[in-house]
């Protein structure tokens, strides 16, 4: 979700793409104005390629934190992305983005598309769930899944993974939906992943058989 773009969404066959791919990502970074001579002095005599802190201790000494998270985005900033008189960074990423699954194209239900329709409105990135400056989405998912999680009254230990189990589990028990077919929407290498969905009841049993009686 977080690498999602919205290139990767194909709307005449309701479908998103997932697959390994190049991903690019501009990120727009504000520079505190206490930052500003010490980025200053850090940049004199320097070309626009040149990096602004040289080695992993630099950051730390510098004295004021930039809005910059990654340790390697840090040391990979450039002179040339700084701009001291709009107090603002601008960096552009490119990276391998490669999928937990395997390579595949995954079906929208209508209340998917229309979401993604309502959104694709007034999208300001390239990403479909974006932060603030650009980028991919930063925000811990996670911390918003037991929010959630607390407001609906379920107990246990929760994962982002398990929404992932949650749709397998209500297509298969409560849709009646073949394996085959889960296994495909959740890009599945091979059906022994699918089968943990497979719990035999004896209710189900007897529906099959009585299947044998239909003329």
């Amino acid at each position: 979700m977080r690498h999602l773009e919205w290139s990767d969404i194909d709307w005449r066959d309701g479908e998103i793409r997932v697959r390994q791919k190049q991903v690019q990502e501009t990120l727009t970074i504000p520079v505190p104005n206490n930052a500003l001579a010490g980025l200053k002095k850090r940049m004199a005599k320097k070309m626009s390629g040149d990096p602004v802190f040289r080695d992993g201790a630099e950051p730390g000494a510098f004295g004021v934190r930039l809005d910059i998270s990654r340790m390697r985005d840090l040391l990979a900033l450039k002179v040339g992305e700084v701009d001291l008189t709009t107090c603002r960074i601008t960096m552009t990423r490119i990276y391998t983005w490669k999928p937990k699954g395997t390579n595949g194209v995954v079906p929208m239900c209508g209340a998917v598309k229309d979401l993604l329709s309502r959104m694709a409105e007034h999208k300001t990135s390239n990403f479909v769930f974006s932060h603030w400056d650009g980028g991919s989405c930063r925000m811990n998912l996670l911390t918003l899944l037991k929010k959630a999680q607390k407001k609906a009254g379920i107990k246990g230990r929760l994962r982002i993974h398990d929404l992932r189990h949650t749709l397998a589990a209500r297509l298969r028990r409560d849709k009646g939906v073949p394996l085959e077919t889960i296994m495909g929407i959740l890009r599945h290498a091979d059906i022994k992943e699918t089968l943990i969905y497979a719990p035999f009841s004896i209710d189900e049993g007897r529906e099959a058989m009585s299947r044998l009686d239909m003329k």
